[in-house]
């Protein structure tokens, strides 16, 4: 991949590169290439798979037809539709209407949390696993913290349980640290933003047996930097786990076991039933399995 960015900015004369397809997940060559003398900018867009041709398609088709090209910052990636308070309670009253489908039930207990931030970064210290759902899911195969399993990054403990418990994967497979932005600098090599969990810079000397639960064997990290405006729900939990521990991320990964990440209200109980989750986060609701 290198030799190909080398090349392509060669034959155009342009530095910034912007890399799409399923080869731009892989995040430990992206870090390189963006680290390339010749490189002056460097940009994946979350949903950087086979279907970002259909994706161009459509904005060449609107291009066509009104001769507009939509262009500004991307630095978000919550493109999903939001559920209303209403939806949310009436998935938790197993209301037919939710469209709830269980795998297999398991009683649980729900009610509304006035800081449900400071609830999940606490139950988290503690070494809970929990599912987190708020406001919009996000549009590419990365969890960003809308749809997300979430544990302690400090020890292998979580890593190890999420493995076993939840993902049934291989152990060696590792799992991304969920950092505050301004805090990412310090834990790693890290001095661009990552908000798409696309970059995998290398944890610093002496930080890394700090976070083992999110350190790779190489000593690499899937980062997400993780910036208040553009996240505040999820950027508050990482502050109140900062406050706790000290330390300013958790690990974060998709919330599903090997089916689709969730998307509805429904679906996130559904999954926390079927699944060996201590907890859910689910809007302003805590719901603890009985």
């Amino acid at each position: 991949m290198s030799a190909l960015a080398e090349h392509a900015i060669t034959d155009t004369g342009l530095p910034a590169l912007c890399i799409a397809g399923g080869v731009a997940l892989n995040c430990v060559a992206g870090d390189k290439i963006r680290r390339l003398p010749s490189v002056d900018g460097y940009f994946v867009p979350p949903p950087a798979s086979d279907r970002g041709q259909a994706l161009g398609c459509a904005l060449y088709g609107w291009h066509r037809l009104t001769g507009e090209l939509p262009c500004r910052p991307l630095d978000a990636d919550a493109f999903g539709r939001t559920y209303t308070d209403a939806e949310i309670e009436q998935a938790l009253r197993r209301d037919p209407r939710s469209g709830l489908v269980e795998r297999r039930r398991a009683s649980y207990a729900w009610h509304r949390e006035s800081d449900i931030a400071a609830t999940a970064a606490q139950l988290i210290a503690e070494g809970k696993l929990i599912g987190w759902f708020t406001g919009r899911s996000e549009l590419g195969p990365r969890a960003l913290g809308q749809r997300s399993i979430l544990a302690d990054p400090r020890t292998t403990n979580a890593r190890d349980a999420l493995n076993r418990r939840i993902k049934h994967r291989e152990p060696f497979r590792p799992f991304a640290p969920a950092v505050l932005a301004d805090h990412a600098a310090a834990w790693f090599d890290l001095d661009v933003a990552s908000p798409f969990m696309l970059l995998a810079p290398r944890a610093h000397p002496g930080k890394a047996d700090q976070i083992a639960g999110v350190v790779h064997v190489d000593g690499t990290a899937r980062v997400q930097t993780v910036h208040p405006a553009s996240a505040p729900a999820f950027a508050a939990l990482l502050d109140h786990f900062h406050r706790i521990t000290g330390v300013p991320m958790v690990l974060n990964t998709s919330f599903n076991d090997r089916e689709p990440i969730v998307e509805t209200p429904a679906h996130a109980l559904a999954t926390f039933q079927a699944s060996d989750l201590d907890a859910l986060c689910v809007g302003d609701y805590l719901v603890v399995k009985t």
